[in-house]
C-alpha cells in the first residue's frame, strides 16, 4: 500500500520555520556553553592561582620586609629574595611577580636593575585589590587585559609577627589560551550568524520556488478548470444554438405571416433570440483559443477608432501623443476595448464619467498602459476576488464571461490586466501591452 504525502504551502513555511528556530537554538546552546566552560575554567584557574600566590608567600618574612629602605638593592636580603621570586616566576610561569608595601611602592623585584621605593611597574596595579590586602584581606585574583593579552593578578598580603600586614605579595600569570578561547568564542559566532545567514538565504529561495511552484499548480488547476468549461460551454452552445436557428428562423416566418398585427410579442422574440445567439457566441469564443494575428498596431488611433462607435459623452479620451506602437490583434484588442468600456458605462449614471487615458512608462521597460476609469459605485472586496472567475456576473443579462474572455485574449498578446475598486471610488482598469 503507498501512502502519499502532500506538503501544503504552510507546513513547508512551518518546517522552514522550525529549521530556522533549531539552528538558532543550537547556536545559542553552543555559546551558553562555551560562556559556561570559560566561566568555570576562569574560577578553577584563580583558585590554583590564589594557592600558589598563598604558598609562595609562606616564603617570604614579613620582618624582613620591615627593615628594607633605599640603597638596599644589592644587600644579600634583597638578593635573597630577588632569587625566591625569580625562582617562583620561572616554575610557575609568570609574567610578573614582585614585593611592594601597603602603600604601593616597590620593595623587591625579580628583576636585578630597579629601585627600592619606585611607583612604576610592568603592570599598572589594582587599587581595589591593593586596598584589601593593605589591611590584611586576601582578595580573589581578578582577570586584567594589558597589550592585547589576558592576566590573572593575585595580591597576597604578608604578615610580620604581630599579624600586621606589613608588605603584599603581587603576581600576574599569562592566560594565553584565554585569547584564543576569545577569537574560538568570537569565530563560533560568526560562524553560527554566517550559517543562519545562509539558511535564512537559502530558506528565502525555498519559500520564492514554493511560491512560484504553487502559483504554477493553481494555474495549472485553473486552466484544466477553464478547459473543462470550456468543453462543456461549446457542447451547451452547440446544442442551444441549432433550436436557436430553428426559432430565429420560425419568429421570422410568423413576423411576416402577422405583419398586420401590432403586437409586441413578435418584436421580442427576435431580440431574445439574438441575445441568446451573443451568449452562446461568447460561451465558443471562452471555449476556444482563436489564433491571433499579432501585428504593429497605432494604439492611440485604435482607441478614438473604437470609442467613437459608442457617441456617447460621459466617454472622454486622454492619449499620450508620444506612445509608440504596441504588438496585438487589432480584433481582440478591439473586443477587449469595447467590452471594458460596456462595463464602465454600465457602472456609471447619465452625469457619470468614463475616462480612457494611455500612459507611456518613462522608464526603457517594453511596456505601456492603457487605464479606463470610472467614477461608478465600485466593486466590493467579495465581488473583487470573483470577477475573473467564469459564468460569475452581477449583470441580469450577462454571460459572465467578458472579463475572463478580455483577460485570455490580452494574455495570448502578451500583456495582463489588474483592476482596482473601492465601494466608494470608482472602478480603475489597467490594461499593460506590449511596446512593438
Amino acid at each position: 500500500m503507498k501512502i502519499r504525502l502532500t506538503l501544503t504551502r504552510q507546513s513547508i513555511y512551518l518546517i522552514i520555520l522550525f529549521g530556522l528556530l533549531v539552528l538558532a537554538g543550537l547556536n545559542f546552546t553552543g555559546w551558553l556553553f562555551l560562556q559556561s566552560f570559560k566561566t568555570e575554567l576562569v574560577r578553577e584557574l584563580k583558585k590554583q592561582f590564589l594557592n600558589t600566590g598563598q604558598i609562595a608567600s609562606r616564603l617570604i618574612t614579613g620582618s624582613d620586609l620591615e627593615n628594607i629602605f633605599p640603597g638596599m638593592e644589592r644587600s644579600p636580603t634583597i638578593l635573597y629574595y630577588q632569587q625566591i621570586l625569580y625562582d617562583i616566576k620561572v616554575n610557575n610561569e609568570l609574567e610578573n611577580i614582585v614585593l611592594i608595601d601597603v602603600t604601593g611602592r616597590l620593595l623587591v623585584d625579580f628583576r636585578i636593575n630597579y629601585a627600592i621605593g619606585d611607583t612604576l611597574f610592568t603592570f599598572p596595579l589594582q587599587s581595589s585589590m591593593l586596598r584589601r590586602a593593605s589591611i590584611g584581606e586576601t582578595p580573589e585574583p581578578i582577570l586584567n587585559k594589558f597589550a592585547d593579552q589576558y592576566f590573572l593578578s593575585v595580591y597576597i598580603p604578608i604578615m610580620n609577627e604581630y599579624d600586621e600586614p606589613v608588605a603584599i605579595l603581587v603576581a600576574d600569570a599569562p592566560l594565553k589560551f584565554f585569547s584564543t578561547l576569545q577569537r574560538f568564542e568570537l569565530g563560533t559566532i560568526y560562524l553560527g550568524i554566517s550559517g543562519l545567514t545562509i539558511l535564512i538565504l537559502f530558506s528565502m529561495l525555498i519559500i520564492i520556488a514554493t511560491r512560484r511552484l504553487f502559483q504554477a499548480e493553481d494555474q495549472m488547476k485553473e486552466k484544466e478548470q477553464l478547459a473543462q468549461l470550456g468543453q462543456m460551454a461549446a457542447s451547451v452552445a452547440h446544442e442551444i444554438r441549432n433550436p436557436l436557428s430553428i426559432m430565429k428562423g420560425t419568429a421570422d416566418i410568423l413576423k411576416k405571416k402577422y405583419r398586420d398585427l401590432s403586437d409586441e410579442m413578435l418584436a421580442y422574440i427576435p431580440e431574445e433570440i439574438n441575445r441568446l445567439n451573443r451568449l452562446v457566441d461568447d460561451f465558443l469564443l471562452f471555449a476556444r483559443h482563436r489564433k491571433l494575428n499579432i501585428q504593429k498596431i497605432n494604439l492611440n488611433d485604435a482607441i478614438q477608432e473604437f470609442t467613437s462607435q459608442f457617441q456617447d459623452p460621459r466617454i472622454h479620451v486622454q492619449l499620450d501623443d508620444k506612445l509608440p506602437a504596441i504588438l496585438a490583434d487589432r480584433h481582440a484588442l478591439k473586443q477587449v476595448l469595447l467590452n471594458l468600456i460596456h462595463n464602465a458605462l454600465d457602472a456609471i449614471d447619465e452625469r457619470g464619467r468614463v475616462e480612457v487615458c494611455t500612459t507611456n512608462s518613462l522608464d526603457k521597460s517594453g511596456w505601456l498602459t492603457l487605464e479606463i476609469q470610472d467614477d461608478g459605485a465600485g466593486i466590493s472586496k467579495a465581488e473583487m476576488k470573483k470577477l475573473f472567475e467564469p459564468f460569475y456576473s452581477t449583470k441580469a443579462s450577462g454571460s459572465g464571461l467578458g472579463l475572463v474572455i478580455s483577460k485570455q485574449l490580452l494574455e495570448q498578446m502578451g500583456g495582463f490586466i489588474s483592476i482596482e475598486s473601492g465601494s466608494t471610488k470608482g472602478t480603475l482598469v489597467k490594461m499593460t501591452l506590449k511596446k512593438a
